[in-house]
């Protein structure tokens, strides 16, 4: 036999309605873009043709760098009229795909890199100077070079 039981069951429930509710939530955080030359910001070719200086770069933004000479070569200091030796810069940071070559007349007028959009965050890298000719009159030769690092225009890639 079966045997149907009907009843009726109430369940009760606190139901409450609330207002709409909205959350802002945000963050920022600064461009940050350095160059820290490890080995000192000098360059020595007293009896060499060829020096590297390595460098870290932390940057959390694509980048850009306007590099320029002031005397597009090493000049010798005595001597006013004597033309400036020339040499190849070189500069090179694999991690963010950033490579920049000139020569120092061509730096004279100054010339921009970028990294192509690849943000390097910590990266090492090195800069290259090769002297075309060697130094031959006694003396003292200089050159300075100016490295501006700045966010770059062109689009981010990961």
């Amino acid at each position: 036999m079966y045997r149907w039981v009907w009843g009726l069951f109430l369940i009760s429930s606190n139901i409450s309605y609330a207002d709409n509710l909205s959350l802002s939530i945000y963050g920022s955080i600064e461009s940050k873009c350095e160059i820290i030359f490890s080995g000192g910001n000098q360059v020595d070719l007293s009896g060499v043709k060829e020096k590297t200086l390595p460098l870290d770069v932390y940057c959390n933004q694509a980048m850009s760098m306007a590099i320029s000479s002031k005397n597009g070569g090493l000049k010798l200091q005595q001597k006013e009229n004597f033309p400036a030796i020339e040499y190849l810069f070189s500069l090179n940071i694999e991690k963010a795909s950033f490579t920049a070559v000139a020569t120092s007349k061509d730096l004279m007028a100054g010339h921009s890199f970028n990294s192509s959009g690849v943000i390097p965050f910590a990266a090492s890298g090195q800069i290259k100077i090769t002297l075309k000719e060697n130094l031959l009159y006694a003396g003292s030769y200089t050159d300075i070079i100016a490295i501006d690092v700045f966010p770059s225009l062109h689009n981010v890639s990961q």
